[in-house]
């Protein structure tokens, strides 16, 4: 009997999943999944190095072009990067050849670590199709997949949960670059998402601030709430450039995180506004990578004064998360940079004021001192220095982006503002009155 191109295909790809099924079983329990989910098996992983079940969605391929399709299931990538925030997603190639010669050959990939590799991976998501380079798959050889799976299980119960400060997580960054700076949720309206909402809990408040950033938000002709505003800035298309900056800098951050004790370490992000609103988001989604690999820079005799300072800034994020383990770490590092540094005296140069000044303040923000001893510090040193410093961390000839930030940390402060608000009102009283004149002129208490 002559059988169509078609049923050949459909023979060769039961053939494929039959020779996983025999071969992922001593690994997984599996399960058949539901119609028309895209995935061929769900397993559940034996021998856990976690206590949570954690769950694996499988996809057998035998062609070597394994692609995802929009036509399929809608949007077959998109729906696979869902599972990712609280399951497993893996490609399992059969080859074919193999199968006719009874041998077995087989390859696999974690949809995270692809995720990882191509970071403008949502954009690709939104394509007809995806295709995925067999080059990009590893051979499986039992150990190292024994090894492999036991990481990425480990991976699935540490992930990030996202919380009211942060509604967000790994996948959602992927889908946000070019927005990552405004992702984080003030205070002020977080509380209101709380008392205007009938649910409790820092779990459902997350849930909802997250819906609210990823969908259009209307006040029906009423003045726009907080949660409004926060949405909004959001929701709103990326300023020109920003998105391509933001993707390079994912990409560097990724690379950065994910080195190896053996490896050299790539460059931290740079000491400025711009760095550090995107870096600042990304240590708070990947705390634990983020951890490791700042204590490797701040641990070397030859780091730089930026890279010190950017380490700073990016631990009083981390101190600052929600998890009561990385906030310790993140104060324990920040401590052994103070106890290094010559804080108590008076300094000659600039150059050793900023750096101090720098791991002073983020120790305030994360409460290891108090505010009243960083403004002593400033008041033995010229108050330029300090003006000359955020001139240059924001780029600009003038202090008005300075005063900017100033408004927005005590009108609508972050949680790492609170502890720095009378610092932030010391800096307004310093201020020049014609700065604060032209702020509220043109309008720049609005940020």
């Amino acid at each position: 009997m002559i059988q169509t191109r078609g049923e050949q295909f459909r023979r060769k790809g039961k053939r494929g999943e039959k020779s996983a099924e025999s071969f992922l079983i001593d690994f997984f329990d599996i399960y058949e999944p539901a119609l028309d989910s895209g995935i061929d098996f769900i397993g559940t992983l034996r021998d856990s190095p976690v206590p949570q079940s954690v769950t694996f969605h499988i996809q057998v391929k035998t062609a070597e072009e394994f692609r995802a399709r929009r036509e399929d299931p809608p949007n077959q990538l998109d729906q696979w990067l869902d599972l990712l925030r609280r399951d497993s997603v893996m490609l399992f190639y059969v080859d074919d050849e193999a199968l006719s010669s009874d041998q077995q050959s087989y390859r696999y990939l974690l949809l995270h670590q692809w995720c990882l590799a191509n970071s403008d991976c949502s954009d690709k998501a939104k394509r007809r199709s995806v295709t995925f380079d067999l080059a990009d798959f590893k051979k499986v050889t039992r150990p190292d997949f024994k090894a492999a799976i036991d990481r990425e299980a480990v991976r699935v119960a540490e992930a990030r949960r996202p919380t009211p400060d942060l509604p967000f997580d790994e996948i959602d960054i992927f889908r946000k670059v070019g927005r990552l700076d405004a992702l984080e949720v003030p205070i002020c309206v977080v509380r209101e998402a709380v008392s205007s909402q009938s649910f409790g809990g820092d779990a459902h408040t997350a849930k909802h601030l997250r819906e609210l950033a990823f969908q259009n938000t209307s006040s029906h002709g009423q003045p726009p709430s907080l949660i409004d505003q926060w949405a909004r800035r959001a929701n709103e298309p990326p300023p020109a450039n920003a998105k391509a900056y933001q993707l390079r800098q994912l990409r560097h951050f990724l690379r950065f995180i994910k080195c190896t004790d053996s490896d050299e370490i790539p460059s931290i992000a740079s000491f400025s506004d711009r760095g550090i609103s995107v870096w600042g988001v990304l240590v708070q989604v990947f705390p634990a990578e983020s951890l490791r690999m700042v204590e490797r820079v701040v641990s070397r005799t030859n780091c730089s004064q930026e890279g010190m300072m950017a380490a700073a800034s990016l631990l009083a994020r981390l101190g600052t998360v929600g998890d009561q383990s990385f906030e310790r770490h993140a104060q324990t590092l920040l401590d052994d940079m103070l106890t290094h540094l010559d804080a108590d005296n008076t300094l000659r140069q600039y150059e050793q004021f900023r750096v101090i000044r720098q791991v002073l303040y983020e120790s305030v923000a994360v409460g290891m001192i108090s505010p009243k001893q960083f403004v002593d510090f400033l008041h033995r040193h010229p108050f330029e220095w300090e003006m000359r410093l955020h001139r240059r961390y924001y780029d600009s000839p003038c202090e008005l982006p300075h005063f900017h930030r100033l408004f927005r940390k005590l009108n609508r402060p972050m949680k790492r503002d609170l502890l720095t608000k009378p610092i932030s009102e010391y800096h307004i009283e310093r201020l020049p009155k014609a700065v604060i004149r032209q702020a509220v002129e043109t309008g720049g208490g609005i940020v």
